[in-house]
């Protein structure tokens, strides 16, 4: 991780993440940050409303499905394109 994930503010550091162009796991950076906020959102709405709690490990499965999917639809996309 660079060192300015830790030090800058909320929104400096929320932009920044979802801008980086770099992989993680072989995985887009921007994609699998995105997916991995949201599912923690998520994760913790159901955990507070409907007290329903999901496994770390399968949340994770989950992500890297989601981030994956997104990944591939964006190259099927861009295949499109001129």
């Amino acid at each position: 991780m660079h060192s300015d994930f830790f030090q800058l503010d909320f929104q400096d550091w929320l932009l920044n993440n979802l801008y980086k162009d770099f992989e993680v796991g072989g995985r887009d950076w921007r994609h699998l940050f995105a997916v991995v906020l949201d599912n923690l959102w998520r994760n913790r709405n159901k955990g507070i409303f409907e007290n329903v709690r999901q496994h770390p490990t399968m949340l994770m499965c989950l992500i890297f499905q989601q981030a994956d999917a997104i990944s591939d639809s964006i190259m099927q996309h861009n295949k499109l394109l001129p």
